[in-house]
């Protein structure tokens, strides 16, 4: 497992939604991009795919100086899962605005050549 990150995709304006013709694997999404690129995900469960297509959405509406905002906590706290514990989104959701948990990660899919 590398811990190289890779470029960024360009959410602004971008389309996400459930890969519904694509058979080869369950749960999987298309991330759409505005620069005309396509990419597929497979998530660990319909619960995760769906997950990630509504944080995905979210953020492609958002105005791009709110998409460029750094985190309001610190990088080195703990990443909110729907497994952690109610007291850790209470302590939380004092200090900064209440967000949905994170999904799980999401695996790319390579697609075969027709």
């Amino acid at each position: 497992q590398s811990s190289t990150a890779g470029p960024s995709i360009p959410l602004q304006g971008a389309t996400c939604e459930v890969a519904v013709d694509y058979h080869k694997k369950k749960h999987v999404f298309r991330l759409r991009p505005c620069d005309g690129s396509e990419y597929l995900f497979s998530a660990k469960s319909h619960l995760d795919m769906r997950q990630w297509i509504s944080k995905i959405q979210i953020q492609a509406n958002l105005p791009p100086p709110v998409q460029q905002e750094p985190p309001s906590e610190p990088t080195s706290q703990k990443v909110r899962t729907p497994s952690s514990s109610s007291s850790e989104s209470a302590r939380s959701s004092s200090t900064a605005p209440s967000s949905p948990p994170a999904p799980p990660p999401a695996k790319m899919v390579k697609p075969q050549a027709p």
